[in-house]
């Protein structure tokens, strides 16, 4: 209570571009940091892992660009 009134928070202002657009960076990083671990093993199984990892970034990235056009 505020001056004997319930505080009512202002509403929050969201930019949904803004989020998009900030979770499409995250899949970018993180596919460039699995294409590094690449280079480090020449484990078949852990290539193929860092590849199906690198794979679901840029599916991730394909639906946030999806998402982000239709706004």
């Amino acid at each position: 209570m505020v001056g004997g009134q319930p505080h009512l928070p202002q509403p929050l202002r969201i930019d949904l571009t803004v989020d998009l657009r900030s979770d499409m960076a995250a899949e970018c990083r993180a596919k460039i940091v699995y294409e590094y671990l690449m280079q480090f093993t020449d484990d078949p199984y852990v290539k193929e892992t860092l590849s199906f990892l690198m794979t679901r970034e840029i599916s991730h990235f394909q639906m946030f660009t999806a998402a982000l056009n239709t706004i």
